[in-house]
């Protein structure tokens, strides 16, 4: 299992290359956009070159992602992101009972508000428990 702080930069690289392929990935009309577990295969295959290393370091990551999912609200954020998983929301008892799932929109808006967040990097300090803040 990757260790918390690894791990997180691992998430922060995954969106940091997401970005930077903004314009590739959703340069087209009349093609789709990549949905983000798509791009973390071709992440990590980019990154290890090899097929089977890259396997087993996605594997390890997936592993540590279901570990941290329920202890970091960052780690559930990505599994949201890569439709691994979903947030159970029960508005009220006579209510039906809903799973708010995946929504690319969702992913964009936060990939357009990461890249205006680390555009300046001096502008924020970043702390365990308060994610970006001004100095």
């Amino acid at each position: 299992m990757i260790p918390w702080l690894h791990f997180r930069k691992v998430i922060y690289e995954i969106y940091n290359e997401r970005v930077k392929y903004d314009t590739e990935i959703q340069g087209s009309q009349m093609t789709t956009t990549m949905t983000l577990d798509e791009f973390v295969c071709i992440y990590f295959l980019k990154t290890y070159k090899l097929r089977r290393l890259a396997e087993i370091k996605l594997f390890e990551f997936l592993v540590s992602l279901r570990f941290y999912i329920k202890q970091q609200p960052r780690a559930a954020m990505f599994a949201l992101f890569c439709n691994i998983t979903s947030f159970p929301a029960n508005i009220s008892n006579s209510e039906p009972y809903f799973n708010y799932k995946f929504d690319i929109y969702l992913l964009n808006f936060f990939l357009f508000t990461f890249k205006k967040f680390h555009e300046d990097v001096r502008e924020f300090v970043e702390d365990e428990g308060v994610t970006l803040m001004t100095k």
